[in-house]
């Protein structure tokens, strides 16, 4: 054997090279037995990411195991047949330590053959000889082990059996519904405790258990926390009386009070909350809670902002949050993506100016603002953040107020935004500008061969005239484009029109050659 692959981080990037491959699993399994020296590694990579406990429960003697099958799902059901003992412990506690990760993955459960019986994990925790089932864990989905039912206090032991505190970086779970409100504060408190190095949390709230706050008050305090997450399950949107989540199971008044879902309560957060904080995320918020958090928050390295807001914003409160966003000079250098979804507002193209100070921003992301573009605001915006990657600012819900912006607001993306991919926008199409009297950039061959696709997602209100030079122009723009089609609510007609121009567009695009990339033309010889 090679001398290189002595050394254990040259081997495990070769097996994990291997493992990233098509075959990479019976590929991988086939080097564990090839010899002593690659066994260790390989089942490292074999069981370092798991979609569930199934393989490792699969472990034990078969005596211990009872399987029954479902005809319904045509799946069989593993079930604990005994108590497994210290002895039949001992292979699963073998790979156990090597678990590093456990997520969901949705394909896999819905071709799953072997499913483990919902009320497993409580008797296999319980006869675990080891202080922690998964020891050396990093990142947990913990609903993927809890899909059980288990929402008492049972919930809260059992999430402390199964990783060591001090080894876990990331975890998703859902706040235990069946909690007393008393036992869910005392739960987050003990989470922020114990896991003081965690850098990843993202949690479902299931009121009424826990109102949101006590879950931010507990954890602002965490040096270490950079990505905070939290959604409340069961809401519902009073403007179409539907829900939001699968979470049917809660009721609440209607309509929801802010004292009912804690948007009146005042946080109570310490001097230096949130110190280390990169991505947050509040998904059925309110303005307030939401404005209350920004301004407590000390980090100075903060990322990524992603605010789904209920109800109507008012818009003194919106330019609260734009000014609270936009007030921290670090955040104006670190700040890459803002997301901001509302039921509705009225926002002005003079309160979203702020937001031209991020100027590294990739990501601008604003629905249901009431904004009503024009193609001076598109210009400041293609000039005001070069390194673009998605704009989308759409209003789900029917606009009285035609947009200002026209076809010819599209030309400054081409021309200062190079990395754009995406872009979801109501445009007024009905005069097509010609691009040569216009001072337009040229697309040479090789500019069109380096510059990514893009998909445009129209709004279907976008008021339109002649799909054919609608969709030529948008060819001659971006040669790379695709065509989306969104809101669904402007007339049949011009739905009707811009489904035709996705058409002509996809038409085109399949008639016209692939050009070579870069790498192509280095690896095939010209005259080949």
């Amino acid at each position: 054997m090679h001398r290189c692959l002595e050394i254990p981080e040259i081997l495990l990037e070769i097996l994990e090279i291997v493992f990233a491959a098509k075959n990479g699993y019976p590929d991988v399994a086939g080097l564990a037995r090839t010899c002593r020296s690659f066994n260790g590694p390989a089942l490292d990579v074999l069981w370092c990411t798991q979609l569930s406990l199934l393989p490792l429960v699969m472990c034990f003697p078969r005596d211990v195991l009872e399987f029954s099958s479902d005809k319904r799902s045509a799946s069989i059901t593993v079930k604990l047949a005994k108590v497994p003992s210290v002895q039949d412990w001992e292979r699963p506690l073998l790979h156990a330590k090597r678990i590093r990760t456990v997520e969901p993955d949705r394909q896999f459960w819905m071709v799953a053959t072997y499913k483990l019986d919902k009320n497993i994990l409580q008797p296999l925790l319980q006869s675990c000889p080891s202080q922690s089932l998964l020891p050396n864990l990093r990142n947990l989905s913990y609903f993927v082990l809890s899909d059980s039912g288990h929402e008492d206090a049972s919930y809260v032991s059992l999430l402390f059996m199964v990783f060591n505190p001090s080894s876990l970086r990331s975890l998703t779970f859902r706040s235990p519904r069946g909690l007393n409100p008393d036992d869910a504060k005392g739960f987050a408190t003990k989470l922020s405790q114990c896991c003081k190095y965690i850098e990843s949390i993202d949690v479902s709230l299931s009121l009424p258990s826990i109102e949101p706050y006590e879950y931010v008050e507990a954890f602002a305090s965490l040096k270490n926390l950079k990505s905070f997450g939290s959604t409340l399950l069961g809401l519902v949107d009073i403007s179409t009386d539907s829900f939001f989540s699968y979470d049917h199971t809660l009721t609440f008044p209607y309509p929801p009070t802010p004292a009912f879902f804690g948007y009146d309560h005042t946080l109570t957060l310490p001097q230096d909350a949130f110190p280390s904080i990169r991505n947050l995320r509040l998904t059925y918020c309110s303005a307030s809670f939401a404005l209350q958090l920004l301004k407590s928050i000390h980090s100075t390295e903060l990322m990524d902002i992603n605010l789904s807001i209920t109800g109507h914003v008012a818009v003194d409160v919106l330019r609260e949050l734009s000014s609270a966003i936009t007030a921290c000079p670090s955040w104006t250098e670190s700040m890459r993506s803002l997301m901001l979804s509302m039921a509705s507002s009225t926002m002005s193209d003079e309160d979203v100016r702020p937001l031209l100070a991020l100027k590294q921003l990739r990501c601008l992301c604003l629905g249901n603002t009431g904004l009503v573009l024009d193609d001076h605001l598109l210009d400041d915006m293609a000039k005001a953040w070069p390194m673009l990657e998605h704009l989308h600012l759409m209003n789900d819900t029917p606009s009285r107020s035609a947009s200002n912006a026209t076809l010819k607001g599209l030309v400054p993306f081409t021309r200062y935004c190079p990395n754009l991919v995406s872009v979801g926008l109501r445009l007024d199409a009905r005069e097509i500008p010609t691009l040569s009297n216009s001072k337009d950039l040229s697309h040479p061959a090789s500019a069109v061969e380096d510059r990514s696709a893009i998909s445009i997602c129209m709004d279907v209100q976008s008021e339109i005239r002649d799909s054919a030079g609608v969709a030529a122009y948008l060819l001659d723009l971006f040669p790379k484009v695709t065509l989306r089609l969104a809101g669904g609510r402007g007339g049949f007609q011009q739905a009707a029109m811009w489904q035709r121009v996705s058409r002509i567009i996809d038409d085109k695009l399949e008639q016209t050659p692939q050009p070579m990339n870069r790498l192509h033309r280095l690896l095939v010889p010209q005259d080949f």
